[in-house]
C-alpha cells in the first residue's frame, strides 16, 4: 500500500525534510505492522499563495540582515579599527535575531534599523569631513554599510506597503506560518519514526550480503540516506566543480538562423555565466547547462523543469535568453548556470548576465556587456566594446576600437588594445599596460599605466597612481596616495594632496603641485613649475633645462642638487628661512629676507626659486 502525504502547502524550508523523511520510507516498503503502528494523520492546513510570497518576501529581508552582519564583521574585523568596531555593533541585531523577535514583528525590526541606519549615517557625514579622524579605508566601508542598510531598510518598507495593500495583518501572517512550522515539526517526527524503525529491519536482512547502513537515527529531523545510487540523481562518487555536491540536471540547445547582419542580438543570463564566440558562420547557436541542488529530489526537479532556453526572431532583435525560477529558500544552491552562445562575428552583439563568469571573444562587430557581481574576460574584438559591471573584475585584451568600461568595486585590467579608452572604477585598481590611443580615467583606487601610446588623463583619489613609459602628454590629480611617474616624453602636469610625488626621466614641460606632502624628481628637462605647500621639495637636475623654470615653496624646504657642468642661473629668494650649499653663491640679507645668485656655464637656462618659511640648500655634482 502506497503512503499518501497529508495536503499540506509547507514554507520551503522545511518542504526538504518532510519530502525526504516520507520518500526514505517508501523506497524501504514498510511492513503493514510499521504503517499501521506509525501513520500520521491527516491535517489540512493550506498556505495561500499570497501569505507564501509575503513570507517568503520578508524571510529574505531577515536572510539579508544575517549576510551584512557577517559580512561587515568580518571587514570590520580585518580594519582593526577598535572605535569603529564599537561605533558599528551588531548587538541588537543579533540579540533580536537570536531570540526570534524579529520573526514576530517587522515594527521591531523596522525601528532598530531606523536607529542604526541613523548612527552610521552620522558615521558617514564625519567622514565627509576634510578633518575626518578615520582612515580612508575605514570611511570606504562605513560608505558601504550605509548603501547596505539603506537598501535594506527601502526593502522592509515595501514589504510593510504589500502588507496593507493586501489587507494582511502581520499578526495573523506569523500565526499561520507558525501553525504550518508546527505541523511540519510534528509530520518530520513522525516520518523519522518510520525510517528509523525501517532502518533497522533493512540492516538486519542486509546484514549477510555485507552492506552497510548508516546507524538508525534516534529521533529528530536528520534522516540518513539509504545506501545505493538515488533515483533519477547522480551518484555521489561523481565530482564536479562544487566538490562532492550533485544535483539535478537539465541541458538545453537551440539553433536559429540568421537573416540580415544589420539587425542586433540579445544574449542574456540573469543568473549565470555566458560564454560567447563570434564565428564565420551564417546562424545563432546556443547551449544552456543547468544543475540545481535542493533539500528534496522533487523539489529539485521543480526547479530544474522551469529552466528554459529562448532563441527567437524579434522585431528589430534576435534574442538568446536563459531563464530559471526565482529561489528564495537559502538550502536551494544552483550548482551551474552556464549559457554557451556562437553568433556571427560581425553582428552587433549586447550581452546581459550577472553571478557568473562572462567570456565574450573573437567578435567584429560592436559589443555592449552589462554585468553585476560577474568576472567579465572579453578578448579579440575589433569594433569596440562598452562594458559595465560591479562587484567583479573586468579584464580587456586585444581590442581595437573605442573602449568603455565601468565597473565597482572589481579590478579592471586592460592590454594591447588600439583605439580611446574611457575607463571609471571605484573603490578597486585599473591596470593598463601596451595601448595605443587617448586614455581617460576616472577612479578611486590603484592605478598603473604601462607602455602606453598616446595622453594620459587620469582623476583619482584615495589610490596609488603608477605611470611608466609613455608617449604622449600625461595629466593626473590625485589625493591622499602616492603618485610616481617615470619616462614621459610630452608634458606632465600633476597636481596631488597629502601624499608624495616622485618624477624620474621626464622629457616636456612638467608642472607638479603639492600640499603637506613631499614633492621629489630626477633627470627632468622641463621647462619646470613646481609648487609645494607644506612639504619639502627635493631635485636633481642632470639635464639643460629647455626653458625658464620656477620652484615655489610655502612652510617646505628646497633642497636642490645641480650637475655642474650645466648652463644654468638660479635665482634663490626665501623669507623666514635660510640660503645654504656648497654652490658658488653670495646672499644677501634684508630684514627676514635672504637672496643669492648662482651663475653655472654660460648661464642659458634659468631656474628661479622663491620660499616663504622655507630653506633652500644649493648643492653641486659631477
Amino acid at each position: 500500500m502506497k503512503r499518501h502525504l497529508p495536503n499540506l502547502v509547507l514554507p520551503s524550508k522545511f518542504i526538504g525534510l518532510v519530502v525526504c523523511c516520507g520518500a526514505l520510507a517508501l523506497v524501504l516498503n514498510l511492513s503493514s505492522p510499521v504503517q499501521a503502528q506509525t501513520k500520521p494523520r491527516p491535517r489540512t492546513v493550506v498556505l495561500d499563495p499570497m501569505t507564501q510570497e509575503l513570507a517568503d518576501e520578508y524571510a529574505d529581508i531577515l536572510e539579508q540582515l544575517r549576510n551584512i552582519i557577517s559580512d561587515y564583521s568580518d571587514y570590520l574585523r580585518e580594519l582593526g579599527d577598535k572605535d569603529l568596531i564599537a561605533a558599528t555593533s551588531f548587538e541588537t541585531f543579533n540579540r533580536a535575531l537570536a531570540k526570534g523577535t524579529y520573526a514576530d514583528s517587522s515594527t521591531i525590526l523596522a525601528k532598530d534599523l531606523s536607529a542604526y541606519r541613523a548612527k552610521v549615517a552620522s558615521l558617514e557625514n564625519e567622514c565627509e569631513k576634510t578633518s575626518a579622524a578615520r582612515s580612508a579605508k575605514s570611511c570606504r566601508v562605513v560608505r558601504s554599510l550605509s548603501r547596505e542598510i539603506r537598501s535594506l531598510s527601502d526593502q522592509l518598507s515595501s514589504y510593510r506597503s504589500h502588507l496593507e495593500e493586501e489587507g494582511q495583518s502581520e499578526e495573523e501572517l506569523q500565526r499561520k506560518i507558525k501553525q504550518i512550522t508546527a505541523i511540519s515539526q510534528e509530520m518530520a517526527k513522525q516520518y523519522s519514526e518510520i525510517a528509523r524503525r525501517a532502518l533497522e529491519k533493512a540492516g538486519k536482512e542486509l546484514e549477510q550480503n555485507e552492506l552497510t547502513l548508516p546507524k538508525a537515527p534516534q529521533g529528530g529531523s536528520d534522516v540518513p540516506r539509504p545506501p545505493g545510487k538515488p533515483s533519477g540523481r547522480a551518484p555521489r562518487s561523481h565530482r564536479s566543480d562544487h566538490g562532492d555536491e550533485v544535483g539535478t540536471k537539465r541541458t538545453s540547445n537551440g539553433v536559429m538562423s540568421v537573416s540580415s547582419m544589420s539587425i542586433p542580438v540579445v544574449i542574456s543570463n540573469p543568473n549565470g555565466s555566458v560564454e560567447l564566440t563570434g564565428t564565420s558562420g551564417k546562424s545563432i547557436s546556443a547551449s544552456l547547462e543547468f544543475e540545481v541542488a535542493a533539500g528534496s529530489l522533487s523539489r529539485e526537479r521543480e526547479i530544474a523543469d522551469g529552466v528554459g532556453l529562448k532563441l527567437a526572431n524579434e522585431t528589430g532583435r534576435y534574442l538568446v535568453e536563459a531563464s530559471a525560477p526565482q529561489l528564495s529558500d537559502p538550502k536551494t544552491r544552483i550548482l551551474r548556470n552556464a549559457l554557451v552562445v556562437s553568433v556571427p562575428a560581425g553582428l552587433r552583439v549586447e550581452c546581459r548576465g550577472a553571478y557568473g563568469d562572462q567570456t565574450i571573444s573573437d567578435l567584429t562587430g560592436p559589443l555592449r556587456v552589462s554585468a553585476q557581481y560577474a568576472t567579465v574576460d572579453i578578448s579579440n574584438c575589433t569594433a569596440g566594446v562598452d562594458v559595465s559591471n560591479s562587484m567583479g573584475s573586468v579584464t580587456l585584451s586585444d581590442i581595437t576600437g573605442i573602449v568603455r568600461a565601468t565597473n565597482s568595486y572589481g579590478d579592471i585590467e586592460i592590454s594591447d588594445c588600439r583605439g580611446d579608452l574611457q575607463i571609471t572604477n571605484a573603490f578597486s585598481g585599473i591596470d593598463l599596460s601596451g595601448c595605443r590611443g587617448k586614455v581617460n580615467i576616472h577612479n578611486s583606487g590603484a592605478t598603473s599605466v604601462s607602455d602606453q601610446v598616446g595622453p594620459v588623463s587620469i582623476n583619482n583619489q584615495y589610490g596609488e597612481v603608477s605611470i611608466t613609459n609613455v608617449q604622449g602628454d600625461v595629466e593626473i590629480h590625485n589625493a591622499y596616495k602616492a603618485v610616481t611617474v617615470e619616462n614621459v616624453t610630452g608634458r606632465t602636469f600633476i597636481e596631488n594632496n597629502y601624499s608624495p610625488i616622485r618624477v624620474v626621466s621626464l622629457r616636456g614641460r612638467t608642472k607638479l603641485i603639492n600640499q603637506y606632502a613631499l614633492i621629489s624628481g630626477e633627470d627632468i628637462r622641463g621647462p619646470l613649475d613646481i609648487v609645494g605647500q607644506g612639504g619639502a621639495i627635493e631635485l636633481s637636475l642632470t639635464e639643460p633645462l629647455s626653458g625658464p623654470s620656477s620652484i615655489n615653496s610655502t612652510y617646505g624646504p628646497v633642497r636642490l642638487e645641480v650637475l655642474r657642468s650645466l648652463d644654468l642661473i638660479i635665482t634663490a629668494r626665501t623669507s623666514f628661512g635660510e640660503i645654504s650649499g656648497s654652490l658658488p653663491f653670495t646672499v644677501q640679507s634684508e630684514g627676514s629676507s635672504r637672496s643669492g645668485v648662482v651663475r653655472l656655464g654660460r648661464a642659458r637656462d634659468s631656474l628661479s626659486i622663491i620660499g616663504i618659511n622655507a630653506s633652500i640648500e644649493l648643492s653641486g655634482s659631477r
